[in-house]
């Protein structure tokens, strides 16, 4: 993916539809378990190689995505898996 002011404009509303699911820095946050730093490398990571079984639209299929992602980065889950709570618990 070529980055564009229109991709990035969607990747700045996408990264802060994650953080507001995800970042520990925000106090509203649904899911609070992730840093911005690391929301934000998860989302470039998932926006510039994207699924090849789905379209990027966005949305909480994407949002999960970048939230696996951070748990197979830190080794709480393996490449694949989706037990968020499995990974919370351990």
């Amino acid at each position: 993916m070529t980055f564009t002011l229109e991709t990035m404009n969607t990747f700045t509303v996408f990264r802060d539809y994650c953080e507001s699911f995800y970042s520990v820095e925000r106090e509203d946050a649904v899911y609070p378990f992730a840093t911005k730093s690391e929301i934000h490398h998860a989302c470039v990571a998932h926006m510039t190689n994207p699924n090849p079984v789905f379209e990027f639209s966005g949305d909480s299929l994407d949002r999960e995505t970048v939230r696996d992602l951070i748990l197979a980065k830190r080794k709480l889950i393996g490449v694949g898996e989706t037990d968020f709570d499995k990974a919370i618990v351990r």
